[in-house]
C-alpha cells in the first residue's frame, strides 16, 4: 500500500505500456476448455466490457481496461499471495481456500476485494520490486478497498452455471 503500492503500479504500467510480454510462473487454466466452459469465460468477459461501456470493436478502451488490472483498478492496497517454487499441485488448492477466507473476512469488515491473475503475468516484475527471490512463485494479486457501488462494472454478476451441470450425487 502507499508509496510501495503505487511504485509497483508504475512499473507494471510501464511493462504493459511497452508491451512487454506476459510470463507468468505458471498457467491458470487449460489450452483446451470445456465448450460450456469457454462460453461462459467468453460471457464473463463480455459482460465486464459492456458494464463498463466498452464495445466489442474498440480496442483502445479494451487495453486501458486492461491496463487498469495493473492499477489495481485504482484500490488502495493489492495484497500479492506467492508460494515456493517447489510447491506441489495441492499448495494451489491450500492457497485457494486461503484467499477465499481472506476475501470473506474482508466482507465481513465491510471491504470489497477482486482476485487478479492478470498482474502475474509480470512475475519478474513484482519479484523484483518487492525484493522477492526467484525462489518464490507469484500465484496471484488482490486489490482491496471499498466498492464504488455507484460502478456500473459493480453491478455486473456473471451467469452461473446450474447446480445440476457440475455437481454428481451418490447415494
Amino acid at each position: 500500500m502507499g508509496a510501495t503500492r503505487d511504485a509497483l503500479t508504475r512499473r507494471l504500467c510501464e511493462d504493459f505500456d511497452r508491451g512487454l510480454p506476459l510470463s507468468p510462473d505458471y498457467v491458470n487454466r487449460p489450452a483446451l476448455m470445456e465448450a460450456a466452459w469457454e462460453e461462459r469465460a467468453r460471457q464473463a468477459g463480455a459482460g465486464v466490457l459492456q458494464a463498463k461501456g466498452i464495445a466489442p470493436d474498440d480496442k483502445a478502451g479494451r487495453q486501458a481496461h486492461l491496463r487498469d488490472n495493473m492499477r489495481f483498478y485504482s484500490a488502495p492496497v493489492e495484497l500479492i499471495f506467492h508460494l515456493p517454487k517447489t510447491a506441489a499441485p495441492g499448495n494451489f488448492l491450500e492457497m485457494g481456500f486461503f484467499i477465499q477466507n481472506v476475501m470473506l473476512g474482508l466482507v465481513a469488515c465491510g471491504l470489497a476485494s477482486c482476485p487478479q491473475y492478470s498482474i502475474a503475468g509480470y512475475a519478474d516484475t513484482i519479484r523484483q520490486h518487492l525484493g522477492m527471490g526467484s525462489d518464490r512463485l507469484i500465484v496471484c494479486g488482490l486489490a482491496v478497498g471499498y466498492a464504488d457501488e455507484t460502478a456500473p462494472v459493480n453491478t455486473f454478476v456473471p451467469p452461473r452455471a446450474a447446480l445440476e451441470e457440475y455437481t454428481r450425487w451418490y447415494g
